[in-house]
């Protein structure tokens, strides 16, 4: 099957169904954090580049820390569908 993959570089924040192709070049340890109204949380993320070179940042919280924290590994390639687009918090 010959799929066609969404390109990082054509990512945006209206953006609402898309696939991509990337590599994991960074992981993050979990970190744990307590929200707003004190829930306690947690949260990692990865760095991943496409085959031309762009890079983004995934951020996974909660349930899906426990579901994708020990099968992403850094160098290994995977397939993400879906998610929520959005610009970079510079408080963070």
């Amino acid at each position: 099957m010959n799929q066609n993959y969404d390109m990082i570089s054509h990512l945006f924040p209206e953006t609402n169904s898309f696939t991509i192709k990337v590599t994991v070049i960074k992981k993050a340890d979990i970190r744990e954090y307590k929200s707003k109204k004190g829930d306690p949380g947690k949260v990692f993320s990865i760095d991943v580049m496409d085959k031309n070179n762009s890079e983004i940042q995934v951020t996974f919280f909660n349930e899906l820390v426990d579901k994708f924290f020990h099968i992403l590994q850094e160098q290994k390639i995977y397939t993400i569908s879906g998610g929520r687009i959005q610009n970079s918090n510079s408080r963070f």
